[in-house]
C-alpha cells in the first residue's frame, strides 16, 4: 500500500483528499477499501499519526520523502547508491565526518 501511495503521489500526481483515490489504491494493493474508508472516517489511527508527526517534528523533517540514518536526515528522493553509502558510513561511524567533507553530495543531510 505504501508503494501505491508513493507512486500515486510522486509519479501520478493523484489527489489524496479524494476518498475514491485512496480506496482505489487500497484495492490495487489487495486491501479492503471499505475498511480503509472506515478507519479514516472514524479517525481510528489518530494516536499513530500523532506519533509519526512527533517523530517528524523531532527530526525537523519538512520534506517527503525523508530518511533518517544514524540521527541524520536525508531529504528528498535519493539514488539507491547514496542511501547505500550513507548506511555504510553510518555503520562505520563516519557519516557525520563525510557529510561535512562532501557538501557537494546531491543530498541534504542534517543532524537534528
Amino acid at each position: 500500500f505504501y508503494r501505491q501511495l508513493f507512486n500515486a503521489f510522486f509519479i501520478e500526481d493523484k489527489d489524496f483528499s479524494e476518498m475514491s483515490v485512496l480506496k482505489q489504491l487500497a484495492w490495487n494493493a489487495g486491501l479492503n477499501p471499505n475498511e480503509l474508508e472506515k478507519v479514516l472516517i472514524e479517525h481510528q489511527m489518530v494516536e499513530e499519526v500523532e506519533e509519526d508527526l512527533l517523530i517528524g517534528q523531532t527530526y525537523r523533517i519538512t520534506t517527503v520523502p525523508s530518511v533518517v540514518i544514524a540521527d541524520h536526515v536525508l531529504s528528498g528522493i535519493q539514488e539507491e547508491s547514496v542511501l547505500i553509502k550513507a548506511i555504510e558510513l553510518a555503520g562505520t561511524g563516519e557519516l557525520k565526518a563525510e557529510t561535512r567533507k562532501l557538501p557537494h553530495l546531491p543530498i541534504s543531510i542534517s543532524r537534528s
